[in-house]
């Protein structure tokens, strides 16, 4: 699910701006994402892979939707829901 709202931000960011930015967002995740997903998966195996995941996939999306917002000058809509920057 949470991956499904990054989509959007995503699409937002990339009309605006080259994909470079995104790569760069994904490379900087990976070398946060491996230390955590060694440590969660040798302690909780498939289920500390799974966490390991959300917690990447949650990072992005947040990450992204910043991106995103900062496009548009302040305000990013999910749905019917529009998350806007209070002056």
């Amino acid at each position: 699910m949470v991956i499904l709202t990054t989509l959007r931000a995503n699409t937002i960011r990339q009309r605006q701006y080259s994909v470079l930015l995104t790569a760069k967002l994904h490379v900087l995740e990976f070398v946060f994402y491996l230390p955590y997903l060694w440590w969660l998966v040798a302690r909780y195996g498939i289920d500390g892979a799974a966490a390991a995941w959300l917690i990447r996939v949650t990072i992005s999306t947040v990450v992204l939707f910043l991106i995103a917002r900062a496009c548009l000058g302040g305000s990013v809509s999910v749905g019917n829901a529009e998350y806007a920057n209070e002056p």
